[in-house]
């Protein structure tokens, strides 16, 4: 009888193990529920705001066969929380070097869930490109190219 009691006991651990692994789901293969951002009272219609960064870990670059050239960037990420916030992307440009920050600005007060959520855009540089070498960053993710 004892020895019942201890199968039986394993066996609904066990169950309770697999029903805990199988909630979990990889990064991409579900979107997760996002959280709003919630809505400025009149009082506080000017919120304090932090720039956050999104994870770069892919760029792929394209550059187009027309005279001038021109140079388009597939980008693969991930925004670091939950919240749904409109990405910002910002270009400098100067000499052979071309830097390209992809972030958030994200008010200070908000709670977001510790969610990865996942980031792919296209991103068309700015202006034209000589022939020649170029080191292209997206925030930490860099790479350089001959065109």
């Amino acid at each position: 009888m004892l020895r019942v009691d201890i199968l039986l006991a394993l066996l609904l651990l066990a169950l309770g193990l697999l029903g805990l692994r199988g909630a979990e789901s990889p990064i991409g293969q579900q979107k997760a529920p996002a959280a709003k951002p919630t809505q400025p009272s009149k009082e506080d219609e000017v919120r304090e705001t932090e720039k956050v960064m999104t994870n770069i870990f892919r760029v792929d670059v394209i550059v187009s066969d027309n005279d001038p050239l021109q140079i388009t960037l597939d980008v693969a990420g991930e925004h670091p929380d939950g919240c749904e916030l409109p990405v910002h992307v910002a270009q400098t440009h100067e000499d052979n070097a071309v830097q390209v920050e992809v972030y958030r600005e994200l008010p200070v007060d908000m709670v977001c869930p510790m969610i990865l959520r996942p980031y792919e855009d296209t991103i068309q540089l700015d202006g034209t490109f000589e022939a020649g070498s170029y080191t292209i960053s997206v925030n930490s993710h860099t790479q350089s190219i001959d065109i």
